[in-house]
């Protein structure tokens, strides 16, 4: 089941960070950036928001992974996040997101039961060889609400 992946990558604000998943797996998903001139500051590099939108994307990507075939009972929201610029982002940039296997088997045993729960993942960036922000990001998943009648 692809369709709430679809559907995300079909919004305004994807289709402006515009990130390529190279690798998406059950607790890991790479993403590359290409940098256009619209996510570069004065700088010529590119900019704290875009590297972080490209963190943001790779770790929900990473959990959306592991609940895909669970993605129409569930809903997941960023609860907060930390990230750390190391040194500046030139060019073609990677965002490698793992979650281990211990949280992925929370996630899916608590969303069969239908109970929500938080789940933390890191996210590694990086440019040209070397990582250039690490950023922390909890989300938390809860159960859809049934619709009233």
């Amino acid at each position: 089941m692809t369709e709430p992946v679809d559907e995300f990558t079909q919004l305004e604000w994807f289709q402006f960070v515009a990130p390529e998943t190279v690798e998406f797996q059950e607790g890991r998903t790479v993403m590359r950036l290409e940098p256009r001139r619209a996510h570069l500051n004065f700088n010529g590099t590119v900019s704290g928001p875009i590297v972080y939108a490209l963190a943001e994307m790779a770790g929900g990507s990473a959990l959306v992974a592991t609940m895909v075939d669970q993605i129409v009972n569930a809903y997941m929201v960023t609860e907060s996040a930390r990230i750390e610029y190391l040194a500046p982002t030139r060019g073609t940039t990677f965002a490698i997101a793992e979650v281990p296997v211990d949280v992925v088997e929370r996630i899916r045993s608590s969303l069969t039961q239908g109970v929500a729960i938080e789940a933390d993942v890191h996210v590694s960036v990086q440019n040209a060889g070397r990582e250039v922000a690490r950023c922390d990001l909890r989300f938390a998943f809860r159960p859809r609400r049934r619709a009233r009648r």
